[in-house]
């Protein structure tokens, strides 16, 4: 990977740091950073196929298809690189603001009514089964131990029909969504 490119991690090269191969190397295939990116048409990162963590959904799976010329005149690019993207699981992900509600059976029924709209808004885009993450969001007004995990799931897999539900408290951070 390059620095910068994902924030999470630390200690990669920099962009200045692959500059002595400039004019040496054609072509720097890059990994196994999941992200896909390129830069200055020399530097190439696919990403993964698959997404292997939620937070990933967002962006495009693939490889690169890379043709190589030999012959062609100085200062040209001797390589074209075609990110091709490949299918892959769809996600459903979005946000239940868990506020103002008071109590657990105020909790569920607007869970459910969430869920049935998310499933509506989604379905058109749904070719496989899911995988489907809510993320709990804000500061119950009840014990939150009321909650029953598998009802929540259960009303997920009813919509959805997921290959997997998975609901979780957000971190604070994520909480400006």
């Amino acid at each position: 990977g390059v620095e910068g490119i994902m924030p999470q991690f630390q200690c990669l090269p920099t962009r200045a740091d692959f500059e002595p191969l400039s004019g040496l190397v054609d072509y720097v295939a890059l990994g196994p950073v999941h992200k896909p990116y390129e830069i200055d048409n020399w530097l190439f990162n696919p990403g993964s196929t698959e997404t292997w963590g939620a937070e990933e959904s967002a962006w495009d799976r693939g490889y690169y298809a890379v043709q190589v010329e030999t012959n062609v005149a100085p200062g040209e690019s001797k390589q074209r690189a075609e990110h091709i993207t490949n299918p892959r699981r769809p996600f459903v992900r979005f946000s239940f603001r868990v506020d103002g509600l008071s109590d657990p059976d105020s909790f569920y029924d607007h869970f459910e009514r969430l869920v049935r709209q998310q499933a509506r808004e989604n379905a058109a885009t749904l070719s496989r089964k899911p995988v489907v993450d809510v993320a709990l969001i804000g500061v119950f007004a009840f014990d939150a131990g009321a909650i029953e995990r598998t009802r929540l799931e259960e009303m997920v897999k009813e919509q959805f029909h997921p290959l997997i539900a998975r609901i979780g408290l957000a971190p604070r951070w994520q909480w400006r969504q």
